[in-house]
């Protein structure tokens, strides 16, 4: 392997994954008063808890904060304790990311401490707590440390809490935040990320985006055991198949038992892997319930063009409308061709991948990051029409921002507008 594309490697794991290149999150475990408020307003008691207190759902409590009664008091689920809200002076209430992972803990007696690169048996659920500051850039999850030096504040978006919940429980929450978003569809997104990427990167991420395309609903992620790491493309490719039926219960959770009427879907390169064979298991459940997902985002799939092609006919069946993003000025992707022997990547071109009953939308003429794989989550010509598609379902010769490719495929491709 010559020097050109070991370059090209280290490039592509530097910055693939499209997600905050800060490792944030809690470091040890946060008092017992974090994550919620008691009845009276005072923080919750730190005295000992029996193992399995009794826990009911408490509905409509606050309008747009799940809430549980534990033991008597009420629990809002609103990430920080009013008094400590308040003297914070955050002028943006923290944002709400529910989470699936089949991570490993990094203390199991311990759970808000977050989740490791290492694989789980078991899929957890549960909700963080994202803070997003009043300086935060549109499609930025936080600038490099000398802009934040210059301009003298933080606009990072950083996780302040993590709740772990039971699955019952969760979905009871799920359930209660969505009938309290108010008028209009109860709407869910989910965000599946891509290789290189830890547990608290990929809730940033979420939040980002939810944030940024103003979700009418709750936001999700999947996040599956990456190594978070610029040498674990490989460990990644075989953990992100080994968590198929993890991703698959997490979306047929989400789509068929949260009570959400609409349930869009975004994922990010590797993480393409894991959506396209769990969408493919779990369309009989889908068409016996009588369901669809709203919108499928496929942003810079690194999946092989052929097993694409095999694979990806699922997806007009299972969703209203489904968006391929793809782009020339891919270096990661061009890297992973290189890596699998010369073998394309669906989300890269030329060639074009076109497919029936797909939307496949070219980005290349848009400002791209250095290796022009993270666009999906930070350009604004591609977050507004994920924006106006989640809203409208528009036909891409609807939508002011795209025009048609000349082409000799079929069906025909279109190309972003600056």
């Amino acid at each position: 392997m010559n020097k050109r594309i070991v370059w090209l490697l280290v490039i592509f794991g530097a910055l693939s994954s499209g997600c905050p290149s800060i490792r944030s999150g809690p470091s040890e475990p946060p008092p017992d008063d974090v994550g919620g408020l008691a009845g009276t307003g005072t923080a919750l008691s730190k005295a000992p808890k029996p193992p399995r207190p009794r826990v009911d759902l408490v509905p409509n409590a606050r309008p747009g904060y799940p809430a549980v009664r534990q033991d008597g008091r009420l629990i809002f689920f609103d990430c920080r304790p009013a008094q400590r809200f308040e003297r914070f002076n955050y002028e943006i209430p923290p944002y709400q990311v529910w989470y699936g992972t089949n991570r490993a803990p990094l203390d199991k007696d311990h759970l808000k401490i977050g989740f490791s690169e290492e694989r789980d048996g078991v899929l957890r659920y549960g909700m963080a707590c994202v803070h997003v500051p009043k300086s935060h850039s549109f499609g930025s999850v936080g600038s490099w440390w000398v802009t934040r030096l210059v301009k003298g504040t933080d606009d990072r978006l950083t996780i302040e809490s993590i709740n772990p919940l039971e699955r019952d429980q969760f979905i009871r929450l799920l359930k209660d935040s969505l009938e309290s978003t108010g008028e209009g569809p109860r709407k869910a997104l989910i965000y599946i990320h891509g290789y290189n990427v830890t547990f608290e990167e990929a809730v940033i991420r979420a939040a980002q985006i939810g944030y940024d395309l103003k979700v009418e609903g709750i936001t999700a992620v999947y996040s599956w055991p990456s190594k978070g790491s610029l040498l674990g493309y490989a460990a990644d490719e075989a953990t992100v198949e080994s968590s198929e039926q993890f991703a698959k219960e997490f979306l047929e959770l989400v789509a068929l038992q949260s009570g959400a009427e609409e349930v869009d879907v975004i994922a990010h390169s590797m993480g393409n892997r894991a959506l396209l064979r769990a969408v493919s298991e779990l369309a009989p459940a889908m068409k016996r319930a009588g369901k669809k997902f709203g919108q499928i985002f496929l942003a810079a799939p690194d999946v092989d063009v052929d097993t694409f092609k095999q694979l990806a006919h699922v997806y007009p069946s299972i969703s209203r409308r489904t968006t391929l993003y793809v782009s020339s000025g891919d270096l990661a992707l061009k890297a992973s061709a290189v890596v699998h022997g010369g073998y394309s990547r669906a989300g890269f071109y030329p060639p074009i991948t076109s497919l029936p009953g797909i939307d496949t939308v070219q980005v290349s003429n848009v400002d791209l990051t250095v290796l022009g794989h993270g666009y999906f989550s930070t350009l604004e010509p591609v977050l507004h029409d994920m924006f106006d598609l989640m809203r409208s379902n528009l036909a891409p010769h609807d939508r002011i921002r795209l025009r048609p490719r000349p082409s000799e495929t079929s069906p025909r491709y279109w190309e972003i507008a600056p």
